[in-house]
Order: C-alpha cells, then sequence, then structure tokens
C-alpha cells in the first residue's frame, strides 16, 4: 500500500519543478479583448474631449447644439456677404452701363450739334 500512494501522491520534488499554474490547474483569464475594449472606450473619450476643446477655443461654444448655431451664424453671414458681393457687382455693371448710355447721348448731341454748325456755315 505504500508503494501505491507513493505513485498518486505527488513528491515535493515534483512539485517544485512545476509551475503554480499547473500545479494548481489555474489558468489565468485572457484580458486581451477587456484591454483592447478598454482602450477602445478611451480613444473616444479622448476624442470627444479633443473636439469639445476644439470647438469651445475655436467658435466659443461647448455643445453640439451651440456648435450647430454657430455654424448657421457662420453659414448665413456667408451668405449675406455673397449676395452683397454680388448685388455691388451688378449695381457697378449697370452704372457703367448707365454712364455708356448717358456718354453716347451726350456724344450724339454733340456731333449733331457740329454737324448743324457745320451745315450752317456751309450754308
Amino acid at each position: 500500500m505504500s508503494a501505491a500512494t507513493a505513485t498518486t501522491a505527488p513528491t515535493t520534488t515534483a512539485m517544485g519543478k512545476k509551475s503554480v499554474k499547473v500545479r494548481w490547474g489555474h489558468v489565468t483569464p485572457d484580458f486581451s479583448k477587456l484591454r483592447e475594449n478598454l482602450r477602445e472606450r478611451c480613444k473616444e473619450r479622448i476624442k470627444e474631449r479633443r473636439e469639445e476643446l476644439f470647438n469651445q477655443r475655436r467658435f466659443g461654444v461647448s455643445s453640439d447644439t451651440d456648435v450647430e448655431v454657430k455654424l448657421k451664424e457662420i453659414f448665413e453671414e456667408e451668405l449675406v456677404d455673397l449676395v452683397t458681393d454680388e448685388v455691388s457687382e451688378a449695381r457697378n455693371e449697370l452704372e457703367k452701363h448707365i454712364d455708356s448710355k448717358q456718354l453716347l447721348n451726350e456724344l450724339r448731341t454733340e456731333l449733331e450739334k457740329s454737324i448743324a454748325n457745320d451745315e450752317s456755315k456751309s450754308k
């Protein structure tokens, strides 16, 4: 019996050679998925905070609704500037056209007067 118990029970030298994990059947859990998930969540938080900081510095706003309002204001200002520029260009073109008509009319009347003066001198 003592020979049977000697073969089934591990000796201290045999146990010392094996690692703790093997001796106790302990397997460490795989934390790589958890670690990767935590990294992704951390990256997202950093990205969100960076966007908030950027928006605060650039526009002076902190929330998404403030950003939308500010972007609408910028868009409206650009439209007003664009329309104002186009209106002023159209006004300039119209003034040029009006000025050229007036100039042509003045030249025509001067030409008619000079023709009339030449005819009266020749008679």
